[in-house]
């Protein structure tokens, strides 16, 4: 049986202006209806080798979690210290308050993937490898479509065994792995509970919070070697919502929110969280996104040359 931790909290500034708090892109209920936690969520507790599903989550976005999922069990950070601590955290309290044993595994599960059912059904395979491997770490393996410093690439030494670890190298150093048969890192990480069990207690942690320097398990537990990595191929649907690029292309013609077209529109989408009217006049090939942040208007031809952030 595997206990899945869902990461929830933190922000994603290349969705702005949803990018923080209740507006969020894993909570915009863009896919019928359904947010991505929703989905995610949903998608995995049915799965039967499935122990538990804990959501982690900042405090300023527990109430949306809560709205969302009432009857999921939550963990909520202090504050947004990076997917380290947060998975730290999130191990400390599935043994210590939810009573898992140092025998059982945990399943790290990203929540903003537009992928197809066999990728969670891939998460027994990769438990399995776990058992015969206690102290290891079992990451996702996706095959890469182009070389990009968007993802960590898992260099694969045979017998599922990873030769290293390279989180978000340059565009020559992708190149160089993937001609090496480097693989994408699906973002699943998988261990037994006891293997991060030297660390603080859950109440240590919890009380220590706020001196905890912010961190990316990605570097401080995959790329630093400190525990040996193996890997597990996964050849089925998988794209990362991280970009208006790869969102929209998932969401396909869904737009939401109050807004009103004077003459045609083509190839436009609208996502307003305002609440506040918005009027267009014959839009064509636009993203429109409102938000409490502000009000992005962009030409879907130049959305691969946004920036990070405004």
């Amino acid at each position: 049986m595997i206990n899945i931790i869902l990461l929830a909290g933190g922000e994603s500034q290349r969705l702005w202006p949803f990018s923080g708090g209740h507006e969020a892109k894993q909570f915009l209920p863009l896919f019928a209806g359904e947010s991505m936690l929703q989905r995610t969520y949903r998608q995995v507790k049915r799965l039967p080798f499935v122990k538990e599903v804990l959501v982690s989550t900042g405090s300023d976005q527990e109430a949306v979690v809560k709205a969302q999922l009432p009857a999921a069990l939550t963990l909520c950070e202090p504050q947004h210290k990076g997917t380290y601590a947060a998975i730290l955290l999130a191990t400390a309290f599935l043994r210590e308050e939810r009573g898992a044993s140092a025998e059982e595994i945990v399943g790290v599960v990203p929540i903003d993937g537009e992928v197809g059912e066999d990728y969670f059904t891939a998460l027994e395979a990769m438990g399995a490898l776990v058992n015969t491997a206690p102290e290891s770490i079992v990451l996702m393996g996706l095959k890469p479509r182009e070389a990009t410093v968007r993802f960590g690439y898992i260099l694969p030494a045979g017998n599922g065994r990873v030769e290293h670890f390279v989180e978000k190298p340059s565009l020559e150093v992708a190149n160089a792995l993937i001609a090496r048969g480097a693989y994408w890192n699906g973002g699943i990480s998988l261990f037994k509970a006891a293997l991060f069990g030297g660390q603080n207690s859950y109440r240590e942690l919890l009380a220590n919070y706020a001196q905890i320097e912010p961190r990316n398990f990605d570097q401080v537990i995959l790329e630093s070697g400190r525990f040996p990595l193996l890997v597990h191929p996964y050849n089925g649907e998988w794209d990362d919502l991280g970009t208006w690029e790869s969102l929209l292309k998932a969401i396909g013609a869904v737009n939401f929110g109050p807004y009103r077209v004077k003459g045609e529109a083509h190839n436009t989408t609208v996502l307003n969280l305002t609440g506040k009217l918005l009027k267009l006049t014959e839009p064509t090939n636009l993203l429109v996104a409102a938000g409490s942040r502000g009000t992005l208007v962009v030409n879907k031809g130049d959305l691969s040359s946004l920036p990070c952030a405004f």
